[in-house]
């Protein structure tokens, strides 16, 4: 009797979320109640992923606050099972972890050609999911473009550290509010040096991190354009000094920023295109004016708050605040 009634809760799951569009292959989003009833086991992750035509490649479970690793676990095998029939033509990606923390075989399901299709996965602002999640995504998801954690309250150096070095496609990742986080995960992040595809790295109120961290990552991550510091341990001179060629900038709500920093990005980053320099102290005309005239591409630049630097500087084209 109980297995029919958890058979039958499956199945209105599934019509609920094919009636949302939420199975839009191989784009699967679970948010609200299908999350949930993902997170607590009613949704069955092998049953869920066959009413898609093709294995995902995009992930979402942000905001499922009851999700653990059990339940994370199980959709990722789900996801590599579907996707076994097209290993062979996905990139290979370096051997990862096991879920225990241990070092994989040469043998795994992340070396070689295992692994799911997976590209895009995104955990935020999911509460309760532990660090060993982290070794979950390095085992069955290798190829792994975009990750986010933001919030993630479990996630610490050793975590993103395994990630770094088995996910070798990862392109961006987002530790905002992730309190644990410092300058080993950074210092990870970094270490692939000219070989990282790292793009994108959003940080905001990560108070763990540190200037000298986040020059790791400016020297060891050459194709690095959208960095976030907002309100981190990050946001300071030095490592304003280390940036090179970035597009995007958020360095808002520090006392560590100052003229001299600011200055820095006139040479090195000419062609920035969205600036956050919110709520400083330390920041004048005197810097601000010369990155205005040397970066045309400024498309939004945003100073409220900075005590020393007079109204009207301001710069605003229409682009959305998000992609700050």
């Amino acid at each position: 009797m109980r297995a029919a009634c958890a058979l039958a809760a499956a199945s209105r799951a599934l019509r609920r979320l094919q009636r949302a569009a939420w199975l839009d292959a191989p784009r699967l989003h679970l948010a609200d109640a299908a999350g949930a009833e993902l997170a607590a086991g009613v949704l069955s992750a092998a049953r869920l992923l066959r009413a898609l035509r093709s294995p995902p490649i995009e992930i979402s479970l942000a905001g499922v606050g009851g999700l653990r690793a059990a339940a994370l676990a199980s959709l990722l095998e789900a996801c590599s099972a579907s996707s076994a029939p097209f290993a062979s033509s996905a990139p290979s990606a370096p051997s990862a972890p096991s879920a225990t923390h241990g070092p994989a075989t040469g043998g795994s399901a992340a070396g070689g050609t295992g692994g799911s299709a997976l590209l895009s996965l995104d955990l935020s602002r999911c509460a309760a999911l532990e660090a060993e999640a982290c070794d979950l995504i390095a085992l069955h998801a290798p190829r792994l473009r975009h990750l986010g954690l933001a919030g993630v309250a479990a996630v610490d150096d050793a975590a993103v550290g395994r990630l770094a070095r088995a996910c070798a496609h990862l392109g961006s990742i987002d530790l905002s509010a992730c309190p644990k986080v410092g300058d080993g995960a950074l210092r990870a992040l970094a270490a692939r040096g000219g070989a990282s595809q790292l793009h994108t790295l959003h940080l905001f109120l990560c108070t763990g991190v540190s200037g000298a961290g986040v020059a790791a990552v400016g020297r060891g991550c050459p194709r690095l354009t959208t960095l976030d510091l907002t309100g981190s341990g990050g946001a300071t001179d030095e490592a304003l000094f280390s940036l090179r060629n970035l597009r995007a900038l958020g360095v808002g709500g520090s006392e560590r920023v100052s003229d001299e920093g600011v200055l820095a990005l006139v040479s090195s980053c000419p062609d920035l295109e969205t600036l956050v320099l919110t709520n400083t102290a330390r920041v004048s005309a005197a810097s601000v004016d010369p990155l205005l005239q040397c970066c045309p591409r400024l498309r939004l630049a945003l100073f409220a708050g900075a005590s020393r630097l007079p109204g009207g500087r301001d710069v605003w084209r229409g682009l959305p605040l998000r992609e700050c």
